[in-house]
């Protein structure tokens, strides 16, 4: 049959072709008869029709982006890589360094025990030998 619209403001263009959604152009209809659009030129404004070749050039741009995105994500990935071997080194260095400080304040402890004890000593030896001065000068 001919075509047929059925819907507001639709436009059917061909033999056999229904227009039954508002605000559509049919060029055929749903179970039997598609077509393709020819000959249509690029689109320029935002609300124009895509011809294969827009699409194509939209897709390489995107594939290429895509790619180049790729590429510096894999030299992050790398980086990210070698920055974690280095964080491990760190960690195991810094682990190793808390061992010895706590060796250190442990030996920095007993010292300061000993020097408290020669402190002491010194004390009372300064008073001894002060009353052998004085026992030596009653004898003289």
């Amino acid at each position: 049959g001919s075509a047929r619209v059925t819907a507001d403001s639709a436009v059917a263009l061909g033999y056999g072709s229904v227009a039954n959604t508002a605000n559509t152009v049919s060029v055929g209809n749903d179970t039997t008869l598609q077509r393709k659009i020819v000959n249509m030129a690029a689109g320029t404004a935002d609300t124009d029709a895509v011809n294969v070749g827009q699409m194509k050039a939209g897709l390489s741009t995107t594939n290429a982006s895509i790619a180049s995105t790729n590429a510096a994500l894999s030299t992050t990935n790398a980086t990210l890589s070698t920055t974690n071997a280095n964080l491990s080194t760190t960690t195991a260095a810094l682990s190793t360094t808390n061992s010895t400080l706590s060796t250190t304040n442990v030996r920095l402890a007993g010292l300061d025990s000993d020097l408290t004890a020669a402190k002491g000593n010194i004390a009372a030896n300064t008073a001894e030998i002060e009353t052998i001065n004085d026992q030596l000068a009653g004898l003289s």
